[in-house]
């Protein structure tokens, strides 16, 4: 959130005491539960100072937080290792789950220090994923017909034929037609004219 939005919202606070959050999430472009929680974190309706409010945002912002892998040595060559074995996130959750709370870690932070590179592994070497590559036809199925040839391997003499075939489109079996521009005069149709 912005100084300016965190002003708007002390201006709403100050100016319309009854206000709701849903209200001042309107005029903010915030969800309500957003305003809710900035305004509760900061003194509540009758404190809030936006200028108090961003210097409290900036200073939580620049604590910043060691990763549990890195912080915890032994606990990040494990994940680690076990990564390397094969194994999923969840697994390795699961399996870490029974042991004391400063030794356990939930699926996500192991997925989130995979992506960040906090575990110096490649999400695409470690990490399996669902669906294989596609394998071509050929190499899915084996052929029923092993003794047909394949069509890529036709000789250069068919691949060279300009006719098209023995069909109805090849010039031997068709008959010869005479144009239809010839009209007989005699039996031209002409178009009646009403005269009137």
């Amino acid at each position: 959130m912005s100084l300016a939005e965190r002003v708007e919202i002390q201006v709403c606070l100050s100016n319309e005491g009854d206000a709701s959050f849903a209200d001042i999430g309107r005029c903010v472009g915030r969800d309500r539960s957003t305003i809710s929680r900035e305004v509760r974190a900061n003194g509540g309706r009758s404190c809030y100072r936006a200028e108090g409010a961003e210097r409290r945002a900036k200073r939580s912002l620049s604590r910043p937080r060691v990763p549990v892998l890195v912080a915890e040595v032994a606990l990040g060559k494990r994940v680690k290792a076990e990564l390397g074995r094969g194994r999923s996130p969840a697994a390795i959750a699961a399996d870490l789950r029974p042991e004391p709370a400063s030794r356990t870690v939930c699926h996500e932070t192991i997925y989130t220090a995979v992506y960040n590179g906090t575990l110096g592994v490649k999400a695409r070497d470690c990490l399996r994923w669902r669906r294989p590559r596609r394998r071509r036809r050929q190499e899915r199925h084996t052929s029923k017909r092993p003794g047909v040839p394949n069509i890529s391997k036709r000789p250069e003499v068919v691949n060279n034929r300009a006719g098209t075939g023995r069909g109805l489109g090849s010039g031997s079996d068709r008959r010869e037609r005479q144009p239809v521009s010839d009209v007989d005069p005699d039996r031209a149709v002409h178009p009646v004219r009403q005269i009137g």
